[in-house]
């Protein structure tokens, strides 16, 4: 089972990948790892990665917690790093300069995840999160509204500055859309802006927000087209890796549909195919070398230590080496042999199985958006920290039952925590211990 358990993630992966690193703001980088196979990519809030970068570090893998939202990202999954260790420090060095992006060769393990769903069965919901943390939390809120359009939900987006936010243009795009449905509410505190914003002029979104399965198509201004395009002389490219699903990196929606389905099939074959691999072989390997033991009588395992009645001691008998091994060794060398038989024999259908499934190399025209500009950045924030204690207390008076979530400086997280504790119709989630 531990062999089935560690080679089962590279059946969703291709281990080795180039993806896209750009430096966003003052030591994050975004990393856009691109999903490759058409079988098993479909990733969940709350998910991580584990990821080797060799031009950093040979030998250490790091998990990072998803940053993007699959329904609104099909082509890539989107990690965001943030300098605070000498791995990150010696990635960051890596990356070019701001805003420009560089094709990083590096090793994946993933998706792994709770894919817990207790958050969907409450009557509202609320995040909060602060720095990097918010890209961790944020998917939550987007699976929530569009699984409950009914229901509230509110987001707590804490920030050092605008420029912070402008970092994630897809997630805050996300959020301005959700805001229109009515039932979604961002509330942003910076922490390191002089004021408020003295007037907020509404430029509309720059790109379409598109969902897989396009249940909804989203519909935006032409002519906010014309007033400004984050890059635009790579709009065409920033769309299609926004997730539109009808552009030519992605092919027709019927295309589409046809490729998840053949992707199931492939991936129920290709799991059945591992599982019967190394448990099969596994067992075979683990019953067929007993069956040969049948050479050495019982009785002379048996009287190995018995107790000479004449005498009183105990009867050692004279055993051949061969006797020895098969008497004491020969059942713990079986179960090594299956175990190794059984993890060969999956690895021999890992290395077999790209073989049969189609690859799509989805990011060769891929180039990350641009961040946005502070006049794109819309929302009404408010200066410095936010009054966590309040915003629980309103929450706890808004619905019967509320699921809230949290990521960001474990000091945060635990305040938030704690003071949920006290409140009986909030339940507190964490999002991951990995963030």
């Amino acid at each position: 089972y531990f062999s089935l358990d560690r080679l089962a993630p590279y059946l969703n992966f291709s281990r080795g990948v180039t993806a896209k690193a750009t430096p966003v703001a003052d030591e994050i980088i975004r990393i856009d790892v691109p999903l490759v196979r058409l079988v098993n990519q479909e990733y969940a809030p709350g998910d991580w990665y584990n990821l080797r970068i060799p031009s950093v570090n040979l030998i250490n893998w790091h998990p990072f917690s998803m940053g993007s939202f699959y329904r609104n990202t099909p082509s890539h999954a989107t990690v965001f790093v943030k300098a605070r260790g000498s791995w990150t420090d010696k990635l960051l060095k890596k990356v070019p300069e701001f805003g420009e992006t560089l094709d990083m060769k590096l090793h994946v393990e993933g998706p792994f995840g709770t894919r817990a769903k207790t958050y969907l069965h409450t009557d509202a919901m609320a995040i909060v999160g602060a720095g990097t943390g918010i890209c961790a939390v944020l998917p939550y809120a987007f699976q929530y509204s569009l699984t409950h359009p009914d229901r509230k939900v509110t987001a707590i987006w804490i920030a050092r500055c605008v420029e912070d936010v402008a970092c994630y243009p897809e997630l805050y795009q996300m959020c301005k859309y959700l805001e229109r449905n009515g039932n979604f509410e961002l509330k942003m505190h910076l922490t390191r802006e002089e004021s408020t914003p003295p007037e907020v002029v509404e430029v509309g979104d720059e790109t379409e927000v598109n969902l897989l399965p396009s249940e909804e198509q989203i519909s935006r201004d032409e002519s906010n087209d014309e007033k400004h395009s984050p890059g635009d002389d790579n709009s065409e490219e920033y769309t299609s890796s926004g997730g539109d699903v009808r552009s030519t990196s992605f092919g027709t929606e019927k295309v589409i549909q046809e490729n998840q389905q053949k992707a199931r099939v492939y991936g129920y074959y290709g799991a059945m195919t591992l599982i019967v691999a190394v448990f099969g072989v596994g067992l075979f390997s683990f019953f067929w070398p007993r069956a040969l033991q049948g050479d050495i009588p019982s009785e002379t395992c048996d009287q190995w230590q018995q107790e000479n009645p004449e005498t009183g001691e105990i009867a050692v008998p004279t055993l051949s080496a061969y006797e020895m091994f098969t008497c004491f060794y020969w059942q713990a060398a079986t179960m090594t042999i299956s175990v190794l038989m059984g993890t060969l024999a999956g690895a021999v259908v890992i290395l077999a199985y790209p073989f049969f499934v189609q690859r799509v190399e989805r990011q060769q025209n891929f180039k990350p958006p641009v961040s946005l500009t502070r006049s794109q950045v819309t929302t009404k924030w408010i200066v410095g920290r936010p009054n966590i204690e309040e915003y629980i207390d309103e929450l706890s008076e808004q619905a019967a039952s509320t699921s809230m979530m949290a990521a960001g400086p474990e000091r945060l997280v635990i305040q938030i925590e704690n003071l949920v504790a006290k409140r009986h119709s909030i339940e507190f989630t964490r999002e991951s211990w990995k963030v």
